[in-house]
This record gives structure tokens, C-alpha cells and sequence, in this order.
């Protein structure tokens, strides 16, 4: 458990994207990280990719809401879209049993 916020990195919007618990010292080279993360845009590339993709979401996820989700799953030709109920931001950890299932479903048409 956290008991005290040290950095809050903060995203284009000025939302928290991450937090460091107070005393963990936020390098240099995780700050620049930070920064090349919001500057990542993958959508002009997105359609090219002809493989197969597994895109899961959580319906609660407050960093990236199932509207994103669904926008990335309908610009890749080949993806398969789970939303897990109540999900939040690592929906294989919240909806456990259904992530699971989605991904062996998934790897079984293979």
C-alpha cells in the first residue's frame, strides 16, 4: 500500500498517467521514457498489420477507457476484441477467469 504520493507523471489531458510512491527517486532516464511514451502514436501504422491480435480492455479502466480499446481493435485488420466486466487498467488481473478464457479461446483457432 502507498501511504504517501512522491512524482505524479501527468499525460497530455493533465491526468495521472503514473505514480511514484513517496521516497522512490524518478530518473532521468524514466522521466524521458515518461515523455517518448506520449509522443508514441502507432495509429497511421496500425492497418498494415496482417496478424492476428488479441485486443482485451477493462470496462472500468480509468488510464485507458474502452473507447480507446475499441478504437485500436477497428484499426487492426485481424483483431479479436475482449472487454472484461469491471476491468480496470490490467484487466487480466481483475477479470482473471474471463481474460483467461479470452486468451485460450483465442490461441485454440491457431
Amino acid at each position: 500500500m502507498i501511504d504517501a504520493v512522491g512524482l505524479v507523471l501527468l499525460g497530455p489531458d493533465h491526468r495521472a498517467l503514473m505514480v511514484l510512491p513517496q521516497g522512490l527517486p524518478a530518473s532521468e532516464s524514466l522521466k524521458r521514457a515518461h515523455q517518448a511514451f506520449l509522443a508514441f502514436d502507432s495509429r497511421s501504422w496500425l492497418p498494415s498489420l496482417d496478424v492476428p491480435v488479441l485486443t482485451l480492455g477493462g470496462t472500468d479502466d480509468p488510464v485507458v477507457p474502452l473507447i480507446h480499446v475499441r478504437a485500436l481493435h477497428e484499426r487492426l485488420q485481424r483483431s479479436t476484441l475482449v472487454a472484461i466486466e469491471g476491468g480496470g487498467h490490467v484487466p487480466t488481473l481483475q477479470g482473471a477467469k474471463r481474460a483467461r478464457e479470452a486468451i485460450r479461446n483465442f490461441l485454440q483457432a491457431f
